[in-house]
């Protein structure tokens, strides 16, 4: 078997949020071991608390997420609410969508 073949075989889960952000580097101290970019913010880890609850093969994403989606992307990819579902780490409720491809008129999605 291909190597390429065995992600098939793999469930992946996904989460997508978008929302700010600040970079650790522009914090004095962060940053400075590792020489890396960082991120962090309350919003950043809201994706780290949809996935481990979105089931294997699927994307879900944030409210923000999908309303940029509708806006900028609604030719390409569609949205589909799932409802307002408890986040891991007991993160608390939060509006959470699927996101796919839109359906092709006459086939299943």
């Amino acid at each position: 078997m291909r190597p390429q073949c065995l992600l098939l075989l793999i469930p992946v889960s996904v989460a997508a949020q978008r929302a700010s952000a600040v970079r650790l580097s522009d914090i004095p101290l962060c940053g400075t071991v590792t020489k890396r970019r960082n991120y962090t913010g309350v919003h950043t880890s809201m994706a780290a608390r949809i996935e481990p609850i979105t089931p294997p093969g699927l994307v879900y994403c944030s409210q923000s997420y999908a309303a940029m989606v509708k806006t900028l992307c609604a030719d390409s990819m569609s949205c589909t609410y799932v409802g307002n579902v408890p986040l891991a780490k007991a993160y608390g409720l939060q509006k959470v969508y699927h996101l796919h491809r839109p359906a092709v008129q006459g086939s299943a999605q």
